[in-house]
């Protein structure tokens, strides 16, 4: 539903903005990890470890608004968050992938020179299976 359908619902709420209470130790996510013990724990992700990480990557990778970051993980994989975070918090561009683009180098390597892509952030058994380019 189009945003405008709900215009006159909208239009008895304040025009205020929301109190800002987030500190950096509050809670951001908690990602589950057998580690190398082998037993499940959650872990948990604070604001502020998370906006300092992606602080130093888009710094130390040099990311900007000329960047597109390829998003190869799944939202309940930890490294979805460096990749989503590290090109909306530069202005750079996100692009998403289909699994089935996934299941084949030839069509993967394709898709990359396609799209462009500047940044990859994978496990080196998917790096291993394209070329190197830069944009």
């Amino acid at each position: 539903a189009a945003l405008s359908q709900f215009r006159e619902e909208l239009a008895d709420y304040p025009v205020t903005a929301l109190p800002r209470t987030l500190q950096p130790d509050d809670l951001s996510y908690v990602i589950y990890t057998s580690g190398s013990t082998g037993n499940p724990k959650g872990v948990m992700v604070e604001h502020g470890s998370v906006v300092n990480y992606i602080g130093s990557q888009s710094r130390y990778l040099g990311i900007t608004q000329e960047d597109n970051i390829l998003q190869l993980s799944g939202l309940s994989f930890d490294a979805s968050v460096e990749q989503i975070f590290i090109a909306l918090l530069n202005g750079a561009r996100l692009t998403m992938i289909s699994n089935e683009l996934l299941l084949s180098a030839g069509l993967l390597e394709a898709f990359i020179d396609e799209q462009q892509i500047t940044h990859i952030h994978s496990v080196p058994s998917l790096l291993k299976l394209i070329t190197a380019r830069k944009y």
